[in-house]
């Protein structure tokens, strides 16, 4: 994370890059990053996106979702129930620097 840019693609669970989710958060410095906003979104009815390494290059059939949101309040998404990919890039601070990061999902639908 030289440059300070950091991807995340999230396949019907969560994904953590980098580390290993920890099972309870020790006190710490509660500096937040908010991270809603527009999101890029891709359904996988197939379940082709890890084969395809769309981790490392996004499929072209992109949607914006606004976060925090459930994907089933699209139209796309009414009724689908399977893989959902989500894209998002930000900055992290300077300040962050050093420090451990967590990162919280108030909600995960069905395999989280």
């Amino acid at each position: 994370m030289k440059n300070g840019w950091f991807g995340l693609a999230i396949v019907s669970a969560l994904l953590w890059v980098g580390g290993a989710l920890a099972q309870s958060q020790p006190a710490f410095d509660e500096a937040v990053l908010d991270l809603g906003g527009t999101w890029k979104i891709a359904y996988d009815p197939k379940n082709i996106g890890l084969q395809q390494n769309w981790q490392k290059a996004r499929p072209s059939a992109l949607r914006d979702i606004k976060v925090p949101s459930c994907f089933e309040e699209t139209p796309e998404g009414a009724g689908y129930d399977g893989v959902v990919w989500y894209y998002h890039a930000f900055r992290i601070p300077e300040t962050f620097r050093e420090k451990t990061l967590y990162l919280e999902f108030d909600a995960v639908n069905g395999f989280g």
